[in-house]
């Protein structure tokens, strides 16, 4: 087991702030909450950079795309592109529709974006767009019915996209096929609402749903699908059951895809204890030894979670309106370093303190002394 402490901490200026989304790529650190902006991070001090002020009426979902470039998209119907260096808006993808979008992705060459959007009326939409060209290329809207609560492409095929809905199916689509039922090859039923659907390595795909159950499916000959005439319904999977019970949780932050391995970690909470992350393989064992754990939010839920691999750095947002740094223990510096907070930290101790205001916003630079 490895244990990761708390290093720094940043606090947003309203602490009733719930933090949803976290993205992280490099040294950029992309953060979303209840107060509908988008706000740029350091990742290595935790300094706020820059934020964008009502980026949309409420932000479902960010990603950081390519270099200096940030995807999100929200209520309004729009998914929007941001240069990180400054954090303006630089391209905007329209649905021609007003629907709220819950879920963002671009395929691995970054030719194309696509959406998932709620149900509305008896259509539940999955939207690709030409990204080059900021163009809408169509729309997928009977396979899914009921909310569209995540689209993810696959990691080195370009033109297959997995979307997850509120109605317990997960569908792999073929991109390069504009007519639905032709585009349909592969439908996995997980029999409870979609929280999280997306690909591991190459011939997987794991499912996790709103009532914390996790299976994965075996997806190795999906590629013979396309020529057949309907959309396959055998398929092998392994279910890990109510993830809750199976390693003593509360409940599923995230599921985030190993880097290198065909396996991902099960980012699980607790109301007051540890967070913990499990990394579970394809063939659904459970790799004891990588387990990590690491502080939680205290009283708080942990909503989103990224993880830095390479510096071994995992980021963490809760209902606190805090972001939290978190290092491997093994790998600490000696002296932490400096992060920002707001002045809700003002009655704990703290060694070498200093005072500054920030945009009318009264801040905290300290070190800990734990």
């Amino acid at each position: 087991m490895n244990e990761f402490r708390t290093i720094y901490t940043a606090a947003y200026p309203e602490e009733d702030t719930y933090i949803y989304n976290l993205a992280f790529e490099d040294n950029l650190l992309v953060s979303s909450g209840s107060d509908g902006a988008l706000r740029l991070w350091d990742s290595e001090t935790l300094k706020m950079s820059s934020t964008a002020l009502q980026a949309h009426k409420e932000i479902s979902d960010v990603k950081i795309s390519e270099k200096h470039i940030i995807m999100s998209c929200g209520n309004d119907g729009v998914v929007k592109l941001w240069d990180s260096r400054t954090l303006g808006a630089c391209g905007e993808f329209k649905t021609g529709k007003k629907i709220a979008l819950l879920s963002v992705s671009e395929n691995a060459d970054k030719t194309k974006i696509s959406s998932g959007s709620v149900l509305s009326g008896q259509e539940a939409y999955i939207f690709l767009w030409d990204k080059r060209k900021l163009s809408l290329l169509f729309s997928y809207t009977e396979s899914q019915n009921d909310d569209v609560t995540d689209v993810r492409f696959h990691p080195e095929k370009q033109h297959l996209l997995c979307s997850g809905s509120c109605d317990g199916l997960i569908n792999i689509f073929d991109t390069r096929i504009s007519d639905e039922d032709e585009a349909v090859i592969q439908v996995l039923n997980h029999q409870s609402s979609i929280h999280r659907a997306d690909f591991i390595g190459s011939n997987t795909i794991f499912g996790l749903s709103h009532m914390e159950t996790f299976s994965l499916y075996d997806i190795q000959d999906i590629e013979k699908d396309i020529d057949n005439e309907n959309a396959s319904t055998a398929y092998n999977f392994i279910s890990l059951g109510d993830i809750r019970y199976k390693l003593n949780c509360n409940y599923v932050i995230d599921v985030i895809p190993h880097n290198t391995d065909d396996a991902a970690y099960l980012c699980c909470g607790t109301h007051n204890e540890k967070t913990s992350l499990w990394l579970v393989h394809s063939d659904g064992t459970i790799d004891q030894q990588a387990h990590i754990r690491l502080d939680n939010h205290n009283d708080a839920l942990t909503r989103c979670l990224v993880f830095d691999e390479q510096r071994q750095v995992i980021y963490t947002g809760g209902e606190d309106g805090q972001i939290r740094g978190h290092r491997a223990i093994d790998n600490e510096n000696k002296t932490p370093p400096t992060k920002k907070v707001s002045s809700i930290f003002l009655n704990k101790k703290y060694t070498n303190t200093t005072i500054l205001t920030d945009q009318n916003i009264f801040l905290i630079l300290y070190q800990s002394n734990k």
